[in-house]
């Protein structure tokens, strides 16, 4: 049944693909605090994350090309900064040492320590920043995770023709997607002063955010038609919508 789903326009375009959802990672965490004697073993496992982590975003880099490269280079880079960024790490390394926090319970607290200092933020393009602190945090946790595939493997496999469906879409998912043919992001969350929505603009991807019902209402494999411009997402659309974007595609040749 035809649905309209309502967002914002945070880059430009039309799209006609089907859904590769992306659904939200669920944690299993460990309240209890560590035994003084594990802590060491802790920080380890940790930095073994981040170095896995790390390697993710280099070997990410290594597979772009041409303009893909240019564009994405500077936002993967952010990335791979703030993985090295004293800040973070030390503050990661007390609550474990002190505090006796085991990883993923520190990465939690210290990732909405640094939030709440983004958002305190006026210019809303650094308090958007709190974004690539949430993706970064989220790579490590995910690298936590043992005996499972990459976070690029597990999460961005994609065949052509596919519009990613996601919760709050990082710089480094719509590198990877769109060296695989990516047609368009839509979002959840997000800002267009996001690290992703500038990609999405110099790929000239189609990106609509702030489509809150768009991980329940949608499955992989539905056909939708992303029109940022109207901001509107149309799931299972109807002739007069494929009407509407092939003329669109007419007016673009």
């Amino acid at each position: 049944m035809r649905q309209t789903l309502h967002g914002y326009n945070a880059a430009p375009g039309m799209a006609l693909g089907r859904v590769r959802m992306v659904e939200p990672r669920r944690l299993h965490l460990d309240s209890r605090p560590l035994e003084a004697n594990a802590t060491t073993t802790e920080i380890e496992r940790l930095d073994g994350a981040i170095a896995k982590a790390r390697d993710e975003l280099q070997a990410l880099r290594s597979q772009l090309r041409g303009v893909l490269a240019r564009e994405a280079d500077p936002f993967l880079d952010t990335h791979a900064l703030l993985l090295e960024d004293p800040e973070l790490l030390s503050g990661l390394y007390d609550m474990i040492r002190k505090g006796h926090y085991r990883a993923e319970n520190a990465l939690l607290a210290q990732r909405d320590r640094l939030a709440a200092v983004f958002e305190a933020m006026d210019d809303p393009y650094l308090r958007s920043r709190r974004e690539d602190l949430d993706h970064v945090i989220d790579r490590v946790l995910a690298a936590l995770e043992p005996g499972e595939a990459s976070a690029e493997e597990r999460r961005l496999a994609a065949r052509v023709g596919e519009l990613l469906v996601v919760e709050n879409p990082s710089p480094a998912d719509i590198a990877a997607l769109a060296r695989k043919g990516l047609q368009g992001v839509i979002a959840g969350l997000g800002s267009r002063y996001s690290h992703a929505a500038i990609l999405a603009r110099s790929l000239h991807l189609p990106m609509l955010i702030g489509v809150h019902d768009a991980l329940d209402c949608m499955r992989d494999g539905d056909l939708v038609l992303l029109d940022a411009e109207s901001r509107e997402a149309v799931l299972h659309p109807a002739a007069q919508d494929l009407a509407r974007y092939r003329n669109w595609q007419r007016k673009r040749a």
